[in-house]
């Protein structure tokens, strides 16, 4: 009920929320990933616009500062960022459609990289 109005104290603490949040070890990766599915749908609920980059700059700052995290973490962002000029260059082409990563494809990974490790 409290995120389900349209004050921007609502909004920033949910943003506030998430930026604190942190992945504790591999074992609490669905609670994680949980709490962002779970701060998107707030977000639609107040009509707010939150990016699926704004998702994954923001799931990415919560891992870990371990070597395999460190790691997920920069070829995530590579592969989001390249996924997004693939996407920019595809649509003013118009001629193909170019692969595109999103927070959901970005979670799965987490949760495949969690396992792995």
């Amino acid at each position: 009920m409290h995120f389900g109005c349209l004050d921007m104290s609502s909004q920033f603490e949910l943003q506030a929320q998430l930026f604190a949040e942190k992945l504790k070890d591999t074992d609490d990766v669905s609670r994680y990933i949980s709490v962002f599915e779970h701060a998107r749908r707030r977000f639609a609920e107040m009509a707010i616009t939150f990016t699926d980059g704004e998702a994954v700059f923001l799931l990415l700052q919560g891992l870990p500062q371990t070597p395999e995290w460190i790691i997920f973490k920069r070829m995530t962002m590579a592969s989001y960022s390249n996924s997004s000029s693939a996407l920019l260059a595809a649509s003013s082409t118009a001629s193909t459609t170019a692969p595109t990563m999103t927070f959901t494809t970005v979670a799965a990974s987490l949760s495949e990289e969690a396992n792995r490790i």
